[in-house]
């Protein structure tokens, strides 16, 4: 394969992102690289040193990042909503040698003369162990862990969604995930670059909403979104209102980071005439790692999709190998995680002989599909002693039309007694909140049984979400867990 640094030189018009005004061309990011580089080598940066940015700026952010890879530098991008006590936490744990937000890599392109910088990069080793980046996850903790990537992990998984989902030149891609994610940073900075497709350059922080989401759609033509469910779902409550033309130049949409139920699948494909996939990952092992793609006829809205690039195994507590309809956890090889930063003990925990532990409990099909069960710190006994998973009665109580999200999980009566309650997001406002709860409840019993029935239902505005719409549970019980 052609290194992917090759394409950056300063006679390469080719257009690698679109906007509103202009077009970005690899000539244009060349030199933001080339002058971001200078500017390192000027402050005696060496390879291993950390870069740690925080910018919605596509082309700056695309141009940061190469700059680090060609010197061996690691590049690390923090969410922006990152302030103050979790921002000096990050900074005390990662000690960077240097620290940029947008304005300050704009000063830097504005201060360096063009004439002084040298033609011509070092070429990039796509398939060694260096330290490349690092990702910060708050994961269901709520407290930042660094996890470390290395050049052939972010590459490696960015070959794995070029060949499973045919990316190529024609592609214009809308991905609304953030750069210092997984999916923000194999889809917007490696992925596009690798299959020569173009991007779509906005705000991230400006699109608060499916409107904004198809008014990109249909003023560049994006023929790929990655979005999550929670889009998915707005498209198909309010799909009366959208002209299907604005998003008629899609052949398909990606969709990750939460479950996404058979009913919203169904709608929203019978609604537009759009296929979806919806696939799983984790930071830690370099993001997509099972999924439904093109080539999957009969997609099985109930399981995740298949293994992309990566060898899994589903394991008891003892960590012995299960059949086929066995609920385990889900352990995962491939070219994934070197470990988590100055957390020798975590990485020892869950990295072992190649291996990556998830706290994900699933099941595998007779043909080798993976279906989510739920989480295993998501788990809690009820008041029967029986282990229940939010997941589980999330995905029935969210087949109610008026639903329009919900999150299980447990709270203590005023006996101490461990019941099961539900946070639950609506769709239009209901008269009869009785009638409501008791058809919640007998949907429940039909679909799960008596045991797994709820205790208590919060009607809610909204419920906090983290990266691509993941619920941040532990925020939710301690808002709403009170009997």
């Amino acid at each position: 394969m052609i290194d992917i640094i090759d394409k950056f030189t300063i006679d390469n018009s080719e257009t690698v992102i679109v906007s509103d005004n202009h077009t970005i061309s690899y000539s244009d990011i060349y030199l933001k690289i080339k002058k971001l580089e200078y500017k390192f080598k000027k402050l005696n940066l060496k390879e291993g040193d950390r870069v740690l940015v925080q910018s919605t700026d596509i082309a700056n952010t695309m141009a940061l990042f190469y700059a680090t890879q060609v010197l061996g530098l690691v590049f690390i991008p923090i969410d922006i909503e990152y302030k103050d006590v979790i921002l000096t936490t990050i900074v005390e744990l990662i000690e960077p040698q240097y620290i940029l937000d947008n304005q300050k890599i704009e000063l830097i392109l504005n201060s360096v003369d063009s004439s002084n910088i040298e033609s011509g990069f070092n070429r990039l080793n796509l398939d060694d162990d260096r330290l490349s980046v690092i990702l910060f996850t708050s994961g269901t903790t709520g407290k930042p862990k660094g996890i470390m990537l290395s050049n052939k992990s972010i590459y490696s998984s960015a070959r794995v969604v070029i060949d499973n989902y045919k990316w190529d030149r024609d592609d214009i891609i809308l991905n609304l995930a953030d750069i210092h994610t997984m999916s923000g940073l194999r889809n917007t900075l490696i992925a596009p670059l690798l299959s020569n497709s173009r991007l779509i350059k906005f705000d991230i922080s400006k699109v608060s909403n499916f409107i904004k989401i198809i008014e990109l759609i249909l003023e560049y033509k994006a023929t790929i979104l990655l979005t999550s469910p929670v889009v998915i779902k707005q498209l198909n409550i309010f799909n009366k209102k959208i002209n299907r033309e604005d998003i008629s130049s899609l052949k398909y949409i990606m969709t990750t980071g939460n479950y996404l139920s058979k009913n919203d699948r169904d709608d929203f494909c019978d609604a537009y005439s759009i296929p979806i996939y919806n696939y799983y990952g984790l930071t830690e092992t370099a993001g997509v790692c099972i999924g439904f793609t093109p080539k999957d006829k009969d997609i099985d809205s109930e399981y995740m999709g298949y293994p992309l690039g990566s060898e899994i195994d589903i394991i008891d507590r003892d960590n012995n190998s299960l059949g086929e309809n066995s609920i385990g956890r889900l352990k995962i090889k491939n070219s994934g995680m070197i470990g988590y930063y100055k957390s020798k003990k975590l990485t020892q925990n869950t990295l072992i002989d190649g291996w990556f532990y998830t706290q994900d409990l699933v099941l595998k099909s007779f043909d080798n599909k993976i279906k989510l069960i739920g989480r295993v710190d998501n788990a809690f006994n009820s008041e029967y002693t029986e282990l229940i998973y939010p997941e589980e009665i999330e995905a029935i109580i969210n087949l109610d039309k008026r639903v329009f999200e919900s999150c299980v999980f447990e709270f203590k009566s005023k006996l101490n007694m461990s019941k099961i309650g539900v946070a639950i997001v609506l769709v239009n406002e209901i008269r009869d909140k009785v009638t409501f709860n008791k058809g919640i409840n007998e949907l429940i019993e039909r679909k799960l049984g008596k045991r797994k029935m709820v205790s208590n239902i919060w009607i809610v505005d909204d419920l906090p979400k983290g990266n691509y719409g993941k619920l941040k549970r532990e925020k939710i019980k301690k808002r709403y867990a009170v009997d």
